[in-house]
């Protein structure tokens, strides 16, 4: 298991200047300008408008906040709160986000959907515990709160572990944790 740490992450503004994404893995693609697949954490501190993402899938999940109303061109709205399952949508569809109770941190996977497949599963004490993965699959775990065992090892708050091609289960002890896992 490769584990992810805080420092490896990085944060950068919105295009939009509203709000920031916190970067945990970006997985290139062949061409510079574009990637296979990210996994980000992002403050949106007010509602709005989201980036759009061309020729990308992306699956969302709230961490932490009052949640938020997702208004995704041609889809009925989805209301999303921590805890919950996440919401998949084109990333080139115009997406508008309506916060709840104040600003939120959500947890995003992007992907390329002509090269791989994506899901994301929320683990929290109030929902679904475990996760086991397919046989080929690549899985990353982002540990919000509390922790996980993952591999056998111990993932603490704020830490990401990742696993390629070997199945792996992953439990939570407690907290919340996002469990991306992705294939070709």
């Amino acid at each position: 298991m490769k584990t992810l740490s805080p420092s490896d992450f990085k944060t950068m503004p919105w295009a939009n200047g509203i709000g920031s994404t916190t970067e945990i893995f970006k997985q290139p693609s062949l061409t510079p300008d574009k990637f296979l697949w990210r996994v980000s954490l992002a403050d949106v501190p007010d509602s709005g408008p989201f980036s759009v993402f061309d020729a990308y899938e992306r699956i969302i999940a709230v961490a932490s906040g009052g949640g938020m109303t997702l208004r995704v061109a041609g889809c009925d709205p989805a209301t999303l709160r921590v805890g919950e399952v996440a919401y998949r949508f084109s990333g080139a569809a115009a997406t508008n986000c309506e916060l709840l109770a104040g600003p939120i941190r959500d947890f995003n996977l992007i992907f390329d959907p002509d090269h791989v497949r994506g899901e994301v599963v929320v683990l929290s004490g109030t929902g679904r515990r475990g996760f086991e993965s397919a046989p080929g699959q690549t899985t990353l775990v982002y540990v919000f709160e509390g922790s996980v065992e993952m591999s056998g090892d111990v993932l603490a708050a704020g830490f990401a572990g990742m696993v390629e091609g070997d199945v792996v289960g992953v439990e939570l002890r407690d907290g919340l944790a996002f469990v991306v896992s992705v294939g070709v």
